[in-house]
């Protein structure tokens, strides 16, 4: 069997360079819906793809708003999930950079992965260190969601920041 932090690395690799690319069908295909992005802000579930493509084309505008001319993702550690070898859950550190430079500090995530027919696919992201330059560089009108979700209203942008 593949090592678990193999498989996380590539499928982190794969993932962040489709979004960098801004290819959203190829993201689209790697992901298993629904699909969870958590936060200390909440929770966002995205059920169908076209959910999702807003989701990540807001994030991807995020970067390049912010000046970015890089985006990775370094595995820091992955493991198959007990009894389960059709799931890894890992953690992972991203990086937003300018050319050799931070554009923010870089930030921890943990993911799930699944395996669908033989595909590995994401299933879940949750931001482990999350603070003020992390959500400021977020796209506001994604944490819009999470509060007008957590309200039980429908999901929509919040003033400053929507247009990111």
């Amino acid at each position: 069997m593949p090592e678990a932090a193999e498989i996380y690395q590539r499928l982190a690799d794969a993932t962040s360079r489709a979004a960098w690319d801004r290819d959203f069908d190829a993201l689209g295909q790697l992901t298993d819906y629904p699909y969870t992005f958590t936060s200390d802000r909440g929770t966002r579930v995205t059920h169908t793809f076209e959910e999702f493509r807003a989701d990540v084309e807001a994030f991807r505008q995020s970067l390049a708003t912010l000046g970015a001319t890089a985006y990775h993702r370094v595995c820091l550690k992955a493991e198959y999930v007990e009894g389960s070898p059709d799931r890894i859950d890992g953690t992972h550190r991203s990086y937003v950079l300018r050319g050799g430079s931070y554009l923010v500090d870089p930030y921890e995530c943990a993911m799930e992965l699944v395996r669908r027919n033989g595909l590995w696919l994401t299933r879940r992201i949750s931001l482990i260190t999350f603070d003020e330059r992390v959500q400021d560089f977020m796209p506001q009108r994604y944490f819009g969601r999470f509060d007008a979700l957590e309200a039980g209203k429908p999901a929509q942008g919040h003033g400053k920041g929507d247009e990111r």
